[in-house]
């Protein structure tokens, strides 16, 4: 039988459900990073849900949204969430590179902040994403982030192309708000350089390029002492496969933020772009026995984001539409009896906060 919903009334109906969760200090049941088996702490959850409640509460004007996303922010501007002031702890682990989740776990609090700010209007938080950014260390030959340790410790570079791609769009967001000079420089430098990062072979891969890092390997954090190792393995191009969309979703972000930057000039980064999207239609929609796929990575939207955001930038392009992507989501992991994303994962806590990310697409009519 078919139904018909609006993406809106999901996101009411799962804001609605996840109230019933959320902890005394605003904090919401943790899961943990998917396949990599990392036990996270709320920081993340709480992030996404922060801005799903926010979004609920500006399409019902309904009070009780209100008061549990400021639950939410009053957890993360904590001290429990940020113990020393430096890097949000993300990740339970006496591994200090593990905790602060590299540099995406900064940038999931950082677009939720930038999203609590925006609604809230407190400089506090703003303040706070700001001192954030400007702790991590940027290194000007290579023009790529450090990490940042819980007490400060500057981290090794991160070689992971999404994770560095995150966290300057969100820094560069907060630094036009800020009107910070010194983080919209960096960003800027990043953004230059973006289409060489690119490590393509058929899509956009996960690593950033290995010449890239000649004259620095050994300021390039402990995962990329790995790669070598995972490429031999075939699951590699299933880490790939599971995190493309992602990637793409952080450049239509960016892309929508500003699109006169001469980045989007380059047509060999818009090739790149093209045919890995056109890869995901291809091959990735099928993809449901990846563990990094639709069972931890919520690509139906992401693909469903990044097709509409880029809509003007491919031009005429052919392909599954965006109602083919977000229908797949949720058909395969969408409880529609307890109104979250927790089918068919072995990650529920952390795949249903992700649908937070419905709240970056137009509210299309859905039939499922």
């Amino acid at each position: 039988m078919e139904n018909k919903v609006y993406i809106n009334d999901i996101i009411l109906n799962s804001a609605n459900a996840v109230l019933q969760i959320q902890k005394e200090n605003g904090s919401f049941p943790p899961g943990h990073n998917g396949p990599w088996n990392n036990e996270d702490t709320p920081v993340r959850v709480t992030s996404h849900w922060a801005i799903l409640l926010l979004k609920a509460y500006d399409l019902t004007n309904d009070n009780k949204f209100l008061q549990s996303s400021k639950k939410a922010y009053s957890y993360l501007t904590s001290k429990k969430a940020r113990p020393y002031k430096n890097s949000f702890y993300c990740i339970e682990s006496e591994n200090k590179v593990i905790q602060s989740n590299g540099l995406i776990g900064q940038a999931w609090v950082l677009e939720s902040l930038i999203e609590g700010y925006n609604h809230f209007n407190d400089s506090n938080i703003l303040n706070l994403a700001e001192d954030l950014i400007i702790k991590h260390s940027f290194d000007e030959e290579l023009c790529l982030w450090h990490g940042l340790g819980l007490k400060g410790e500057t981290l090794k570079i991160h070689r992971t192309f999404n994770q560095q791609l995150w966290f300057s769009v969100m820094a560069f967001i907060v630094a036009n708000i800020c009107n910070n000079n010194e983080i919209l420089i960096n960003t800027k430098k990043f953004f230059e350089q973006l289409p060489s990062f690119i490590n393509f072979k058929n899509f956009i891969r996960m690593h950033i390029k290995e010449d890239v890092f000649k004259k620095k390997a050994s300021k390039i954090d402990h995962y990329s002492t790995r790669v070598k190792g995972l490429a031999a393995k075939s699951y590699f191009t299933k880490i790939s496969r599971g995190y493309l969309s992602f990637s793409l979703l952080g450049l239509s972000i960016l892309y929508n933020i500003d699109r006169t930057m001469d980045l989007w000039k380059d047509v060999k980064l818009r090739e790149m772009i093209s045919q890995s999207t056109s890869y995901l239609d291809k091959k990735v929609f099928q993809d449901d026995g990846n563990k990094f796929g639709f069972q931890y990575n919520p690509i139906g939207f992401e693909v469903a984001c990044l097709k509409e955001k880029f809509s003007d930038y491919f031009g005429d392009y052919k392909g599954k539409t965006i109602e083919n992507w977000i229908i797949k989501q949720l058909n395969n992991h969408y409880d529609f009896n307890k109104m979250m994303l927790v089918k068919n994962t072995n990650d529920q806590n952390t795949l249903s906060s992700r649908i937070y990310e419905l709240t970056k697409l137009e509210n299309r009519l859905l039939k499922i």
